[in-house]
């Protein structure tokens, strides 16, 4: 067998997009300390890592045609080049079965719950609406912000005012940094028509789109954690600058121009300050 080939499995495993999910998955463990048991993590970390493999690989198959157009995605094509397009299919389901089932043996029903309804509405919601609505990009924030519901369900078996919190958040935070992401790749949706805000409204509609859903994001990663005591006024400091630091990024929209590559830049760099965000905010949450 030559392994070489496997290398091509890489980009349809979305490796950056996994780690986001897995990490952000590990911290809603962490939020449940207090009942926090090694050897469930590492299980709950290894099939929620299958699950999401099993995801972007069922994601990669069905959008290959769509991939293999766009310059961000055509890496992703070459897996069919290597492997028959029914092996990947067929891989992936099981790989999304196994987790499951595993989920449900090595956690408890609630969890299994989240992880089918993640999956089921990534692939079967938001991947088909991508080009009937630019409304998907609220779809999508579903699936996107459960893995920290998962990680604290794994440990408790209950949800609790900290879990819901860092659902909504990441649900918000979703909205500005996928909005970002739809300018510095204008061309590319467009051209295989993923509708999307930018097209519709506008670049500087949507650039005042961002800075809304940053400042709504802002008062939820602060005001809440504050109204219910959730941490502590070190904690309250570090998001808070995190997200003024961002919110200033977002002001910066409003001085560039029409200039399409002036706009471009400056979503790119919103794109990362959202990125370099979120562990301002896991690490308030977790200092108590």
């Amino acid at each position: 067998m030559n392994l070489s080939k496997f290398k091509y499995i890489l980009p349809i495993l979305r490796l950056r997009l996994a780690s986001m999910v897995i990490f952000s998955s590990a911290i809603g463990t962490l939020l449940a300390w207090e009942e926090f048991n090694l050897l469930r993590f590492v299980s709950f970390i290894f099939f929620t890592s299958l699950l999401v493999a099993g995801t972007c690989m069922m994601n990669a198959y069905i959008e290959r045609e769509i991939d293999a157009r766009m310059e961000r995605t055509k890496a992703r094509v070459a897996a069919f080049t290597y492997f028959k397009e029914e092996s990947i299919l067929s891989f992936s389901l099981l790989l999304i079965i196994l987790s499951t089932l595993g989920l449900y043996l090595t956690t408890n029903p609630l969890t299994t719950v989240f992880a089918i309804l993640a999956s089921l509405i990534y692939l079967y919601a938001y991947t088909p609406l991508k080009r009937k609505t630019r409304y998907f990009v609220y779809i999508g924030a579903i699936p996107g912000a459960l893995p920290p519901l998962m990680g604290y369900t794994a440990m408790t078996n209950h949800l609790n005012i900290n879990a819901l919190h860092l659902f909504l958040f990441l649900f918000i935070w979703q909205i500005p940094h996928f909005l970002a992401i739809s300018i510095c790749h204008f061309k590319d949706y467009t051209t295989v028509g993923i509708k999307i805000f930018p097209q519709k409204i506008g670049i500087s509609a949507t650039k005042r789109m961002i800075i809304l859903t940053t400042f709504i994001m802002l008062l939820v990663a602060t005001l809440i954690p504050y109204w219910f005591e959730l941490t502590s006024l070190v904690s309250l400091v570090i998001m808070t600058l995190g997200g003024l630091a961002l919110l200033y990024i977002s002001l910066e929209g409003l001085a560039i121009g029409s200039n399409f590559e002036d706009n471009q830049k400056w979503a790119r760099r919103f794109y990362l300050g959202t990125v370099y965000y979120l562990p301002s905010i896991f690490l308030g949450l977790l200092i108590k």
